[in-house]
């Protein structure tokens, strides 16, 4: 297989990838919401712990350093604390 086809394949991968990351925060709007009307806290250690955690583990399912995996949470989870600020 070409460079050219490889590349394609991987910029499919990238495009998946953002729309997952979108689908995420949309959620995470949903989350601000929820938590706005119940009087919950934005910052829960614990199910940051939770989520950290499941993706280390997804990741050695995978064959995937788990440490890419908790980086790529902690920004992801950043970011919807966030919006979750409504910044």
């Amino acid at each position: 297989m070409g460079l050219s086809k490889i590349r394609k394949k991987i910029d499919s991968v990238d495009s998946a990838i953002i729309k997952l990351i979108s689908k995420r925060m949309i959620y995470a709007k949903e989350i601000k919401e929820y938590k706005k009307k119940n009087m919950i806290k934005i910052y829960d250690p614990k199910r940051e712990q939770e989520i950290i955690k499941k993706a280390r583990a997804d990741a050695k399912k995978q064959k995937l350093d788990p440490s890419l995996a908790e980086k790529v949470m902690k920004v992801l989870l950043r970011n919807s604390r966030k919006i979750q600020k409504g910044k």
